[in-house]
């Protein structure tokens, strides 16, 4: 798997959910963020109702920290994942991800595109 792909498979659900919540404590609604997220307004809304999305609590975290500090409204939402990605990948996280989400086993790890 490259990183793109956990990206795309496990994170962005999560990225989606915390994105919609941190907009939301912006005082956005919930079509600004739907047209923000590329999504429809009812997955917006049931990303803040946490209906939706992954739920991994040290993914939550992790993604939730980031965004909190790092997401840029000023950029768009591609913009801002590819930064998490970038952000995850220069400080071993997405190794950590990795880890977390496919039950890599060690011996494996050092093959790994993800670091």
């Amino acid at each position: 798997m490259i990183p793109c792909e956990l990206m795309a498979i496990e994170l962005l659900p999560t990225v989606r959910r915390q994105t919609a919540m941190f907009l939301s404590s912006k005082g956005m609604s919930q079509r600004e963020i739907a047209r923000i997220i590329d999504t429809s307004e009812s997955a917006v809304s049931q990303y803040i109702s946490k209906k939706r999305g992954k739920h991994r609590n040290e993914l939550e975290k992790l993604v939730r920290d980031y965004i909190s500090r790092h997401y840029d409204t000023g950029k768009s939402f591609s913009a801002n994942v590819c930064s998490l990605c970038m952000f995850l990948r220069k400080n071993g996280k997405m190794c950590y991800v990795h880890k977390l989400t496919s039950k890599i086993s060690e011996s494996k790890c050092d093959e790994c595109s993800m670091g």
